[in-house]
């Protein structure tokens, strides 16, 4: 395998804010959450913002846990250029470091099954592994194409 220069690699990282998200052109934003991170944080934290609260909702009523391969598809209403948005459960943070893998397998999976073109991804918040996710993304063909992922490290 080609290991990839530090430049390429930063060039996949999307700033996590506001002017980011509503510029973002994909068909989909895919956002990992973990059982044990509450409340929202990251690009989720300005998504919430920008749907009214409605991902908070959604876990508060427990519509979402971010239990291990747990998926919702919601709607953005048109308040952002994405159409849709995906959470996408990573189990509990702890495990993160040995479990992302087959949550990835999983999110690409389902991506091509609804036909998704292109889409932004959010690991879920302080997974050390960023890098390492956007080289094994990057390093072989995929099903879908990544526009880019959120750095859970930047503040």
């Amino acid at each position: 395998m080609q290991s990839l220069q530090k430049k390429e690699l930063t060039n996949y990282f999307l700033e996590i804010s506001l002017e980011t998200l509503d510029q973002l052109e994909v068909e989909a934003i895919v956002i990992g959450i973990c059982t044990d991170l509450k409340p929202s944080l990251g690009i989720m934290s300005f998504l919430d913002w920008r749907l009214c609260g409605f991902i908070t909702e959604l876990i508060k009523k427990e519509n979402i846990t971010g239990k291990i391969n747990e998926s919702i598809l919601i709607s953005t209403f048109g308040r952002i250029k994405s159409p849709c948005v995906f959470l996408f459960g990573f189990g509990e943070k702890k495990l993160l470091e040995t479990s992302y893998q087959s949550s990835l397998q999983n999110i690409l999976t389902m991506l091509k099954k609804v036909h998704v073109k292109n889409f932004a991804l959010s690991l879920p918040s302080g997974f050390k592994s960023a890098a390492k996710i956007a080289q094994l993304l990057l390093q072989k063909p995929l099903p879908v194409q990544l526009a880019g992922i959120f750095d859970p490290n930047t503040k």
